[in-house]
């Protein structure tokens, strides 16, 4: 529905499952598309966001595995000063004394 206006709109949403209809209800399968895209926007945006992911070179050997796994150890330290990692990361530039309080 448009907040707005108050029309009620439909929407055609199209993704791919193995799960037959008599496996899953259009309302199960709509549950699976949200929480899909609950963990791109949850854990992937962040590390992108916050952190550049997408714009790293890295590139060579087991070094994109490692600096994946110290992103996510960032990501989880900071959602220990917020709930909001970007929030965090703004709390930890500005009050050194808190940035260090999450590594001790």
């Amino acid at each position: 529905m448009i907040l707005k206006s108050g029309k009620v709109t439909t929407e055609k949403i199209c993704f791919i499952t193995s799960l037959g209809s008599s496996q899953a209800s259009p309302a199960e399968l709509l549950k699976y598309k949200i929480a899909h895209w609950g963990i791109e926007n949850k854990l992937h945006r962040n590390k992108d966001v916050l952190l550049r992911e997408d714009a790293s070179t890295i590139r060579k050997n087991q070094a994109p595995q490692a600096v994946s796994a110290i992103r996510n150890l960032v990501i989880h330290l900071l959602t220990k000063l917020h709930h909001s990692p970007k929030i965090a990361r703004e709390i930890a530039t500005y009050d050194i004394n808190k940035a260090i309080q999450l590594l001790t």
